[in-house]
C-alpha cells in the first residue's frame, strides 16, 4: 500500500512538474528574447537581493510542520491546530520583519555593488516579493497531508500565468519595468492559490477552524524552527551571495548566465526533487514510529534512482545542447565547460537529496547548524579565490566542494551516533 501511495504521489508531482518545466523553458526563452542578458541580469540581481533578506530573516516553518504534525493529524486535533497556528505566526511576522530590514539596507547595498539607477529601481520593487514568499506553513501542510495533486496544480498555474505575462509583454514590446511588476504579480498569484488549497486541505480534515488569538507556543517547535532557519541563514553564501560575487568580479551578464545555468539544471532537479518531496512525509512518519532503518532504506533507494536519472540527463544535454542552448545563452560556446560543471553539480547534490530530511528529522538539527557554521566560512574563502582565478567555473567548483564536505560529514555523524 505504501509503495502504491508513493507511486501515486510521484505521478501527481511528475505530471504537473513536467508540464510546468516545459512551459518554464519556453518562458525563459521568451524573457531572454524580450530583454536580453543584461536586463535579465538586473532582474536576477533584484530577486537575489530580496531572496537574501528573505532567507536571513523570514523563518520558513514547513520542516517543523512536517516533523511535528504526523502524530496529531486526526480530525479536529487541538494539538495539530496549535502547531499550524504557531507556524502561521512565525511565517507572517518574520516576513514583515525581513521586508522592513531589506528596505533599510537598500541604499548601502546599492552603493557597495555600484548599481545604476535602473538596478536600484528594480530592486526597490522586487523587494516587496518578500511579503508574498510566506508559504512555509502552507507547503508543510500540503506535503504532510500528501496533497501532491494540489502542489502540481500550484506549479502549473504559476507557469501558465508566467507565460501569459511574458507573452503579452513581448507582443506589446514592453520595457524592463513591465516584467518587474509581472514578477511581483506572479508572487501574489502563487500565494493566493497556495492559501486557498491549504484551507481546502484543512477543511477536508476538519482542522480549518483556527482561533488565531488562542495559541500556545511550544518550546520544542520554536527551537526546531530556529535551528532549521539558522541552517538556511548559514547557507546564504551558497544560494544568495553567489550572484552578488559574480556581479562584483565577473559582471551582470555572467549573473544572467549563472541564473540561466540554474534554470537548465532545473530540468534534472525538477524530476529528482519531486521524488524527494513524495518520500519526505513518509520518512518523517517512519522516524516518528522509530523506524530509522526503514527511513534510511528509502533514502538509499531514492539516491540510486536519482543518480541513474541524472546520468541520463547529462548524456541528453551533451547530445542536444547544440540545438537549444543558444536560445538561452547567445554566446553559449564560451560557457560550455560551465554548463557541464553545473549539471554534474546538480546530479551530485540531488543524489543525496534524502540525506537532509533524514538528518534533521532524526534529531540532528543542532549538529546540522554547527556543521554549516564550520564549513560555509571555508566555502566563502574558496568562492572568492576561485572566482578571481577561474571565473564562473571556479564558482561552480566551489559549490561542488562545499556540498561534498557536507554530505561526507553528515554520513560520518550518522555512523558515530548510530
Amino acid at each position: 500500500m505504501i509503495k502504491n501511495k508513493l507511486i501515486k504521489n510521484f505521478l501527481y508531482l511528475f505530471s504537473g512538474t513536467t508540464l510546468s518545466s516545459i512551459i518554464g523553458i519556453f518562458n525563459t526563452a521568451l524573457l531572454v528574447k524580450a530583454l536580453g542578458l543584461e536586463n535579465n541580469g538586473i532582474i536576477f540581481l533584484g530577486l537575489s537581493y530580496a531572496g537574501f533578506f528573505n532567507a536571513l530573516f523570514n523563518f520558513q516553518s514547513f520542516e517543523a510542520v512536517i516533523k511535528f504534525l504526523p502524530n496529531c493529524m486526526t480530525k479536529n486535533n487541538s494539538e495539530g491546530k496549535n502547531i499550524i497556528k504557531q507556524a502561521l505566526y512565525l511565517d507572517f511576522i518574520t516576513a514583515i520583519f525581513a521586508l522592513i530590514v531589506a528596505i533599510m539596507f537598500m541604499r548601502i547595498a546599492a552603493e557597495y555593488l555600484k548599481w545604476d539607477l535602473m538596478t536600484v529601481k528594480v530592486a526597490k520593487i522586487l523587494v516587496y516579493s518578500i511579503f508574498f514568499t510566506i508559504p512555509g506553513c502552507f507547503i508543510g501542510i500540503l506535503r504532510i497531508f500528501e496533497k501532491f495533486k494540489y502542489m502540481s496544480m500550484i506549479e502549473l498555474s504559476l507557469a501558465i500565468s508566467n507565460t501569459i505575462i511574458y507573452s503579452v509583454g513581448l507582443f506589446l514590446n514592453q520595457e524592463l519595468i513591465y516584467y518587474v511588476y509581472g514578477t511581483i504579480a506572479l508572487s501574489f498569484i502563487n500565494l493566493l492559490i497556495t492559501m486557498f488549497l491549504t484551507y481546502k486541505t484543512l477543511k477536508e480534515n476538519e482542522m480549518h477552524q483556527l482561533n488565531i488569538f488562542k495559541i500556545k507556543f511550544q518550546k520544542e517547535f520554536i527551537k526546531f524552527t530556529i535551528y532549521t532557519n539558522l541552517s538556511s541563514t548559514l547557507d546564504l553564501p551558497i544560494f544568495q551571495l553567489t550572484p552578488f560575487i559574480i556581479n562584483k568580479y565577473l559582471g551582470v551578464s555572467d549573473v544572467a548566465v549563472y541564473k540561466l545555468l540554474e534554470k537548465i539544471g532545473e530540468l534534472i532537479k525538477r524530476v529528482t526533487s519531486i521524488m524527494g518531496q513524495s518520500i519526505m512525509p513518509e520518512i518523517s512518519k517512519r522516524l516518528a514510529k522509530n523506524d530509522c532503518a526503514g527511513a534510511k532504506r528509502i533514502g538509499v533507494k531514492l539516491g540510486k534512482i536519482i543518480l541513474s536519472v541524472g546520468c541520463l540527463g547529462i548524456i541528453f544535454i551533451a547530445l542536444t545542447k547544440v540545438f537549444w542552448l543558444h536560445w538561452f545563452i547567445p554566446n553559449y560556446l564560451e560557457y560550455t565547460s560551465s554548463l557541464y560543471f553545473y549539471v554534474v553539480f546538480v546530479v551530485f547534490t540531488q543524489t543525496f537529496i534524502a540525506q537532509h530530511p533524514l538528518f534533521i528529522y532524526s534529531g540532528y538539527v543542532k549538529e546540522n547548524t554547527l556543521l554549516l557554521l564550520i564549513v560555509n566560512p571555508f566555502y566563502i574563502f574558496l568562492l572568492f579565490s576561485l572566482a578571481k582565478n577561474f571565473g564562473l567555473n571556479g564558482i561552480i567548483v566551489s559549490r561542488i566542494i562545499q556540498a561534498g564536505i557536507i554530505y561526507i560529514a553528515k554520513g560520518v555523524i550518522f555512523k558515530l551516533k548510530k
